[in-house]
C-alpha cells in the first residue's frame, strides 16, 4: 500500500502544472515511510506468532521470504544509484553515499527512496519560496523519477515478500479449518489476507500509471483506466494466491517443485528473449559487448522477475504486449485449471467450502484477465505527443563532456530510473545531493 499517490486531475503524462509538490503529495510520503516500518513490525510479529504456537516449519519460512526479498530489493535499488552516477561528470564519496549503503544494508530500499523523493519535494517547495522556478521545476522532477524508481521496488517487495507470506498464511489457516470445528478466530486473518491483496494490487496500477508519468510523450491513464487495472491485478493475484495456497496444503512438496519449474521457464524466457540494458553499462548497451558480471547480473535480474511472474506479469522492456500477455495468461489459466480439478478431487466428500475454492481458482482469473482485455481495447492511453513539445529537441549533457548533445530519448526499461528527457540525472547535473 506504500507506493500509491494522490495525483490531480490533469490527464496528461508530462508533468502538471504547475510543478510544484501539493500537501497530499509530501503527507503521502510520510505515510508512506510509516507504513513500511509498520509493516516490518508486523512481520517481526507475525515470525513471533508462529514460534509461539510451536509452528517452527512456518516460522522459518517466514524469516526466509522476510530476507531474501529484501536482498533483492536493495541490489536492485543499488543498481538504481549506480546508473544514476553514471550520467554524472566525477563523483564524490560523500555522506549521501554513505548513507545509501547503510539503508541498503539494513534492508530499508524503498524508505531511501522515500526519504530521497520527499527531500526534493521540500527543496522543490524551498525553491517555489524563493520564486526560483527553475529549481522548483527540476526538483519536482527529479521527485518524480524518485517515484518511478519506488514503484518498482514496491512491486519487487509485494510479490517476492508480500506474496509468499500470503500464500503461506493461507496454507496455514486451511491447515486450522481442517482440524477444528469451530472458526470463529478467522476473520481478522482473512481480513489481513484480503487487504494485502489489494494492497499488492494497488502496487501494480500504481506502477503502470508512475512508469508513464515520467514519459512525456506518453498520455496518462485517466481514472476509469485506473480502476480496470485495479481489478486486472487484483482478480488475477486473488486466483494465483488461492490456488497455490491450497496446493501446498495439499502437498508443500509438490507445490514448491511446480512453482520452481514456473520459475525456471520464466526465468529463462526472460533471459533468452529480453533485452535488460538495467544490468549493463553504458558502453556495453552501445557496443552490444557485455562482461561475464554484466551477463551474470542479467541472469539474475531475470530470476528476480521470474520469481515475480509465479503470481502475475510485469512488463520487462518497451515493445509489444499482446504475445507476452497472452502466452503468460494461457499458461497461469491451465496451470489454476489443473489446481482447481487436483483440489475438487482430493477429497472423498465434496463440501460447499470445496467448491467454492474450486470456483475461485478459476473465476477470478477470467474476470481479470477480461478486466485486462477491456482496458487496452477502451482505456488504454496511445502514445502521444503535446503540441507545445512538437519543436523541442531533446537535450541531454552527456558525461564524456560538458557540452550539450541532442540524443533521442531511450526506450524504457523496467529497472532504470526512468525520466522525463532521457537521463533525468544528467540533464540536471550536479549538486542534487546535498
Amino acid at each position: 500500500m506504500g507506493c500509491w499517490r494522490l495525483t490531480s486531475s490533469d490527464q496528461t503524462d508530462y508533468p502538471p502544472r504547475p510543478m510544484r509538490p501539493s500537501n497530499t503529495d509530501i503527507f503521502c510520503l510520510c505515510f508512506a515511510i510509516l507504513f513500511h516500518l509498520v509493516d516490518l513490525g508486523t512481520d517481526v510479529n507475525v515470525t513471533y506468532d508462529y514460534f509461539s504456537k510451536g509452528e517452527k516449519y512456518y516460522a522459518i519460512v517466514t524469516i526466509v521470504i522476510i530476507i531474501i526479498p529484501s536482498i533483492v530489493t536493495s541490489c536492485v535499488s543499488y543498481r538504481m544509484y549506480s546508473m544514476d552516477r553514471e550520467s554524472e561528470i566525477s563523483y564524490v564519496w560523500n555522506r549521501k553515499r554513505k548513507f545509501q549503503l547503510l539503508m541498503l544494508f539494513l534492508q530499508l530500499a524503498p524508505v531511501l527512496r522515500y526519504i530521497d523523493s520527499l527531500r526534493y519535494a521540500c527543496k522543490s517547495r524551498k525553491a517555489e519560496k524563493k520564486q526560483n522556478k527553475k529549481d522548483q521545476e527540476k526538483y519536482y522532477k527529479l521527485m518524480l523519477k524518485e517515484d518511478a524508481d519506488v514503484a518498482l521496488l514496491r512491486v519487487f517487495e509485494s510479490f517476492l515478500e508480500s506474496a509468499p507470506q500470503q500464500l503461506l498464511q493461507l496454507s496455514y489457516l486451511l491447515k486450522l479449518y481442517y482440524k477444528k470445528t469451530e472458526h470463529e478466530g478467522f476473520l481478522m486473518p482473512i481480513l489481513s489476507v484480503l487487504t494485502s491483496l489489494v494492497g499488492m494490487a494497488l502496487c501494480l496500477m500504481t506502477y503502470q500509471k508512475t512508469i508513464r508519468y515520467v514519459q512525456e510523450d506518453k498520455d496518462n491513464i485517466n481514472w476509469k483506466g485506473s480502476v480496470f487495472i485495479l481489478m486486472w491485478h487484483f482478480f488475477v493475484t486473488v486466483s494465483r494466491i488461492l490456488m497455490l495456497s491450497a496446493m501446498v496444503y495439499i502437498s508443500w512438496l509438490y507445490a514448491l517443485l511446480s512453482m520452481i519449474v514456473h520459475w525456471l521457464v520464466m526465468s529463462i524466457s526472460l533471459a533468452l528473449l529480453e533485452s535488460h540494458d538495467f544490468c549493463s553499462e553504458t558502453s556495453s548497451i552501445r557496443f552490444q559487448k557485455f562482461t561475464v558480471c554484466e551477463v551474470l547480473t542479467n541472469f539474475l535480474y531475470s530470476s528476480a522477475l521470474g520469481l515475480v511472474f509465479i503470481f502475475t506479469y510485469i512488463t520487462p522492456s518497451e515493445g509489444g504486449t499482446l504475445f507476452r500477455y497472452t502466452s503468460f495468461y494461457l499458461i497461469c489459466l491451465l496451470e489454476n485449471i489443473v489446481g482447481a480439478v487436483i483440489w475438487y478431487y482430493y477429497f472423498d466428500e465434496t463440501s460447499w467450502f470445496t467448491i467454492t475454492m474450486t470456483v475461485m481458482f478459476v473465476v477470478p482469473f477470467v474476470l481479470g484477465c477480461l478486466c485486462m482485455i477491456i482496458y487496452y481495447c477502451k482505456f488504454h492511453p496511445k502514445q502521444y505527443t503535446p503540441p507545445s513539445m512538437i519543436p523541442q529537441r531533446r537535450q541531454v549533457v552527456k558525461a564524456e563532456g560538458t557540452h550539450l548533445t541532442e540524443t533521442p530519448s531511450p526506450k524504457l526499461q523496467v529497472g532504470p530510473s526512468t525520466s522525463l528527457n532521457g537521463t533525468i540525472t544528467s540533464e540536471l547535473g550536479q549538486g542534487d545531493d546535498a
